[in-house]
């Protein structure tokens, strides 16, 4: 009797699955777990075989190397689960009909943004139900969605939905008011009428490394079914960021099993899984450390390094500068994320930006950054210079400009990175009198450019990620 092989369905290896799980993180804010392998198998392998490569492995070759940046968009939309349906999770829709009723007593324009919007079902959900409205009432309406996902984003705005997805809705909307039916070989397709889409934008959006303009205020900011995605911490961020969207008493709506990270405190739950926007006022002291400056190096690993410690630091705070190894298209991205979750301001540096306290610069991919002093005022400048240590920006490049800085006392932190960027300059830092620390082994991801320092005798202190700041608090602002 022959004997039957099973194939092996160990398609990526230990190492592979490891970086992916870190990488998806680092983009996308997603949390998935060495358990998914096989999910994750399955989504990449669409990858290889689209790109005609012969493993997985070689597929992440393939994004390591940025041949193709495109790439990463598609790397971040084949692990994207999109699941969904037309009024689903049915109680918030008629909280949000009651909602708007009471709303539009006192204004004549709601605004709307599903922040996880997937194939458009709940935009368009939410445009029926203004619709209906609007025969009773009047009043405009505009939805956003948006969706890390450029791939199911396309589906959603051009709005052709299957028969069985529409004839579903027979008892709840009029079909031939919002639908325009197929013939010939799309007779069993529904797309929908423009009138419904001229109300809503689609476009793609990264809820974790993007910001949105925070001019703009909504009455309703449905996040639902994708915290379940995120840790603790990428929860946290994401919903202080959309808070900063979301009008007085306006209504954060998430998925029945999802719940708020413990410190969000601005929120008061109504049931449902809703959430109503209360009014806190930050109080914090104003007294900033005026003479100090913060200079910080990092690389692999970095990106999730620095979100750990900026966002938790307090608004009166000193200056801080930025030096990254991160590719010249994601540093923006970068730069915004921080920015709507941290109590500092945080941009990517300017040519001659002047540095100021409570705010933090990250250089821009690609181009140096230095310090430069003019009538006791800091300054920033960028420049194309060649690369330092094979990289630009450059650590060392940062920090050799800095050791001619007579007005602030400099702190400069070398965090997790491959490679020895930054540790010649930073024992010269040192020998001027100036602090230095560097990521201690457990917890870098490369413990390459901290260990260099530490060599070359340039640190005065090593710490855990988490303990570098609280011990310059209690340690060096005196």
């Amino acid at each position: 009797m022959a004997v039957l092989k099973l194939k092996n369905t160990n398609l990526i290896s230990p190492d592979d699955l490891k970086f992916v799980i870190g990488y998806i993180y680092e983009l996308a804010g997603i949390s998935l777990e060495l358990s998914q392998q096989v999910m994750i198998e399955t989504r990449l392998m669409n990858r290889v075989r689209k790109l005609n490569l012969n493993s997985i492995h070689e597929y992440i070759l393939f994004l390591k190397s940025k041949v193709n940046e495109r790439e990463i968009q598609n790397f971040i939309d084949a692990l994207t689960t999109n699941k969904t349906h037309f009024f689903r999770e049915d109680l918030h829709f008629s909280y949000v009909k009651s909602k708007i009723i009471e709303l539009i007593k006192s204004k004549k324009e709601i605004l709307l943004w599903c922040a996880a919007g997937s194939r458009g079902h709940e935009a368009y959900t939410l445009a029926f139900i203004c619709e209906e409205l609007k025969k009773k009432y009047s009043f405009t309406y505009k939805i956003l969605s948006t969706d890390v996902d450029n791939s199911v984003t396309k589906i959603a705005a051009d709005g052709i939905y299957s028969e069985d997805e529409v004839l579903a809705l027979q008892s709840r909307v009029d079909i031939k008011s919002f639908f325009e039916v197929g013939t010939g070989k799309n007779k069993s397709l529904y797309k929908i009428k423009d009138f419904i889409k001229e109300n809503i934008k689609f476009r793609q959006f990264n809820l974790v490394t993007e910001h949105f303009n925070s001019k703009i205020l909504f009455d309703f900011i449905f996040l639902r079914n994708v915290l379940i995605y995120f840790d603790e911490k990428t929860r946290s961020s994401v919903v202080k960021k959309l808070l900063k969207n979301l009008n007085m008493s306006a209504s954060l709506i998430i998925g029945y099993t999802e719940h708020l990270p413990n410190d969000i405190k601005s929120l008061k739950y109504v049931g449902k899984s809703i959430y109503l926007k209360n009014s806190i006022i930050d109080k914090k002291s104003q007294d900033v450390k005026n003479n100090k400056l913060i200079l910080i190096g990092s690389s692999t690993g970095g990106v999730v390094a620095l979100r750990t410690i900026i966002t938790t630091l307090p608004k009166n705070f000193p200056p801080i500068v930025i030096v990254q190894h991160i590719p010249e298209n994601f540093s923006m991205s970068f730069s915004n994320s921080l920015n709507m979750e941290s109590s500092l301001s945080v941009k990517q540096v300017v040519d001659g930006d002047k540095i100021l306290p409570n705010n933090v610069y990250i250089a821009p991919g690609d181009y140096h950054v230095k310090l430069i002093e003019k009538n006791g005022d800091l300054f920033v400048k960028t420049t194309r210079d060649p690369k330092v240590n094979q990289h630009r920006p450059s650590v060392d490049y940062l920090f050799a400009s800095a050791k001619k800085i007579k007005t602030k006392k400099i702190i400069a932190i070398m965090l997790t990175g491959m490679g020895k960027d930054g540790a010649k300059e930073m024992l010269e830092l040192k020998k001027l009198g100036h602090a230095t620390i560097g990521q201690d082994e457990a917890s870098c991801v490369v413990y390459g450019m901290p260990k260099a320092a530490l060599d070359m005798g340039a640190l005065d202190k090593q710490l855990p990620l988490k303990s570098i700041f609280p011990y310059i608090q209690r340690k060096l602002f005196k």
